[in-house]
Parts: structure tokens; C-alpha cells; sequence
């Protein structure tokens, strides 16, 4: 019986070790691409608490690291910026001033369409004759 209990453990162990290995790669692997940064941030959120179930803590300023390196280009700025800031900022912080950039990155491009359409429409030639 004591043989079969061992035996159970070391499956658990391995499995472990192996949902570990994977969970830290999908970590250190993930990238926003065109993902919005609530479902961006809220994956990140998803596989440190995965991690936390089997007893791996991920330190607050590694989490920031890896949010920011994988964030989109078109968050460069952003990113230089929080990189030069002496004291690292939390991931509920991060993700904060992301969702406020996007957001206002988003109404931008709105008002710049807005703008497009009204510039079109006023030098549209209008119809034959009159």
C-alpha cells in the first residue's frame, strides 16, 4: 500500500512540475497582438492565479515585466515611460494607465475618422447641374 501512495505521488509531483513548466512558458511567452488590454491583462491575471494553485508566486514587478514586454507596438511610449520610473508601479496600476491609454487612443482615432468624413464629404463634388 505504502508502494502505491509513493507511486500516486510521484505522478503528482511530475504532473506538477509539468503544469509549472507550461504555465511559466505561456507566461513568459505572451504577447497582446490585437487583443484589448482587459483580455490581455485579465490572461496574464488567469495564469499567475493557475501558477498560485500549485504553490508558484510570481513577484508583482516580474508580472509588470511581462505585461509591459508583451504589449503591443503602438504602446511604446507608454511603455518607455513606466520602464523609467524609479519605483516599478503594481499590475492592478499597469493595467489601469493601459486601459486609460487605450481608451483614449481609441477616441482618437473616432475623432480622426470624424474629421476624415467631414473632409471627404465637404470636397465630394456634388451631383450634375443644377
Amino acid at each position: 500500500m505504502k508502494k502505491a501512495w509513493e507511486n500516486l505521488r510521484k505522478i503528482f509531483v511530475a504532473s506538477t512540475t509539468t503544469r509549472k513548466l507550461q504555465l511559466r512558458q505561456e507566461l513568459n511567452n505572451i504577447r497582446q497582438r490585437d487583443m484589448l488590454i482587459t483580455d490581455y491583462t485579465t490572461k496574464i491575471k488567469e495564469i499567475c492565479d493557475a501558477l498560485e494553485s500549485i504553490n508558484v508566486t510570481v513577484d508583482e514587478d516580474e508580472v509588470v515585466q511581462i505585461c509591459l514586454s508583451g504589449l503591443a507596438q503602438r504602446y511604446g511610449p507608454i511603455r518607455i515611460a513606466i520602464c523609467t520610473w524609479e519605483k516599478p508601479s503594481s499590475f492592478f496600476d499597469l493595467q489601469s494607465m493601459l486601459m486609460v491609454e487605450e481608451n483614449h487612443a481609441s477616441r482618437s482615432r473616432t475623432n480622426q475618422s470624424d474629421i476624415w468624413m467631414l473632409y471627404t464629404e465637404v470636397d465630394r463634388p456634388r451631383g450634375h447641374g443644377g
